[in-house]
């Protein structure tokens, strides 16, 4: 594989520009000698300063360079269109797309105008349709312009793993979101305005979720619950629910859960980047490079598709009992508990 460095990657990329302009020029040139706007080929090279030789290949049918190979392409013209059509929607929608995720679309229309499920795309195809498509453009998701899902979880040091709560945002369960009810069908679901956990959630969770999990193994004694703190942890009613099911709980200090919070230190982190390549993925399965479908968002807009995600997510995640039970060990030393 050649790799190209960024200069030349950089000069490739003006070279193209340049030769595009220049076709523009020329088609402009050769349009105005056909409406009669010059009395010969020589005199509109002479005022628009274009070659003779090239003009007067096109007044005979030629084809540019660039029109000439591109029967040559992998990928025709109109379909490299539909892929930047394709780039922008799903920017619109919150995703950058990878060069890997490009490289797979554009595979799949290849095949798919190939009939052959075997075809593949140069090494440097990516690199070329960049050139090609204009500037690279990198689009974040700001502030405010999403809907926020909240994932209350819990872990013990033992392995055992509560019934997680997911909140979404909206005011009311929408029917329409649980059409399909298949995966991890155990689990807390709940609403709030902004999609965040309050104090009344918070205290749902320690009922329904925490206690209704761990009080038959409990047999009485007490349990430590480790919280990181948030102001729903320390409100009165719940603090008086924990103590009247044996729960005590123990609040980490502030601004310091990064270094203490034991999930925090080998679990979320690895947990996060499970669910980043499970939203990826979701993303890409769920795209037709069709323009029927492509109107469609490819977030996972409802609270089943979230927690097939998530599930999907924990299975990544989930290992055998003995290694579960090392790593949460590791986990506690690591945080210092």
């Amino acid at each position: 594989m050649v790799n190209i460095s960024p200069r030349k990657r950089v000069a490739k990329a003006q070279l193209q520009t340049d030769r595009d302009q220049k076709e523009h020029e020329i088609q402009e040139v050769l349009s105005a000698f056909q409406k009669g706007q010059f009395k010969d080929l020589k005199a509109a090279t002479e005022h628009h300063n274009v070659p003779y030789n090239t003009l007067w290949d096109h007044s005979k049918g030629c084809k540019s360079c660039t029109a000439a190979f591109q029967h040559l392409q992998a990928i025709p013209p109109e379909a490299e269109e539909l892929l930047v059509q394709h780039i922008q929607k799903q920017a619109h929608y919150g995703f950058l797309v990878t060069p890997q995720n490009l490289r797979q679309l554009a595979k799949q229309l290849l095949r798919q105008r190939t009939n052959n499920n075997d075809a593949t795309l140069g090494p440097n195809w990516v690199s070329a349709f960049k050139q090609e498509n204009g500037k690279n453009q990198h689009f974040r998701s700001q502030p405010g312009n999403w809907e926020t899902i909240t994932v209350i979880e819990c872990i013990g040091a033992r392995g055992t793993k509560p019934l997680p709560m997911v909140i979404f945002w909206g005011k009311n369960h929408m029917q329409g979101w649980y059409h399909n009810h298949t995966a991890a069908k155990d689990w807390v679901f709940a609403t709030s305005q902004n999609g965040w956990n309050d104090n009344e959630l918070a205290l749902h969770w320690l009922k329904d979720c925490f206690d209704k999990h761990t009080k038959q193994r409990a047999q009485g004694k007490y349990w430590l619950l480790i919280l990181d703190g948030h102001g729903s942890h320390i409100t009165a009613e719940f603090i008086q629910q924990a103590w009247d099911s044996h729960i005590v709980c123990l609040c980490l200090p502030p601004h310091a859960t990064h270094l203490l919070q034991p999930l925090d230190v080998l679990i979320f982190g690895p947990l996060q980047q499970a669910f980043t390549k499970e939203v990826d993925k979701f993303a890409g399965a769920n795209l037709s490079i069709t323009p029927a479908v492509e109107e469609t968002p490819t977030t996972p807009s409802t609270p089943e598709e979230a927690k097939k995600l998530l599930a999907q997510m924990y299975a990544i995640m989930d290992p055998d009992q003995e290694e579960q039970q090392a790593l949460l060990a590791s986990n506690h030393q690591q945080g210092h508990i």
